[in-house]
């Protein structure tokens, strides 16, 4: 169990939300594959998200996919076929971020990785879901050996950046990416 009460057990953590509803956080099936892409498209065109109907998209999917790099954050008691997929988040282990000029390197050599694509359903935002999203990556993160986690957010996504901030990544810099201004954010392991 990590600090946030998350239960972590071979990369499947569960918790239970503030309104008593089972939350597990997993590694990501092809069979989520559609409803993941239906929650990235149902935040586009929102007060803070920067992402359109190209990114992220089906390719994105398909390769953290392969990788086992894509995860879900699942409501247990979600519509009677199962478990309801109300977030997602990547990990990236090498991106185009790793050449930003004020990143600190790891004192212990550790590998660096990207947490990306993070997203939570719009009727689930507001309710520390995100952290709790980001707080089991973490945790994934360490078991496999990074010493360091990276996020890029947008500086418009006030409540994500608030989000991050509270679970511990500090800012390292700003920088303009994709036609946006970002935040790049980094915490060690």
């Amino acid at each position: 169990v990590d600090k946030t009460g998350v239960q972590i057990a071979g990369m499947n953590c569960q918790t239970r939300s503030r309104e008593g509803g089972h939350m597990v956080v997993r590694k990501a099936r092809e069979e989520e594959a559609e409803k993941i892409l239906a929650l990235y498209r149902s935040v586009i065109d929102s007060e803070f998200c920067t992402w359109n109907v190209y990114y992220p998209g089906e390719e994105e999917i398909a390769v953290d996919l392969e990788y086992g790099n894509l995860f879900v954050l699942l409501d247990g008691d979600g519509p009677a076929d199962g478990e309801q997929v109300i977030g997602a988040a990547s990990i990236v282990p090498e991106n185009e971020l790793e050449d930003l000029p004020f990143w600190k390197e790891p004192e212990d050599g550790k590998m660096v990785c990207e947490i990306a694509r993070i997203v939570i359903s719009p009727e689930y935002q507001g309710r520390g879901l995100a952290k709790t999203l980001v707080t089991s990556l973490e945790e994934v993160l360490k078991e496999r050996g990074c010493g360091a986690a990276r996020l890029l957010v947008a500086a418009k996504n006030v409540p994500a950046y608030r989000t991050y901030l509270h679970c511990g990544f500090q800012t390292a810099g700003e920088c303009d990416m994709y036609g946006d201004h970002y935040y790049a954010c980094e915490k060690v392991l």
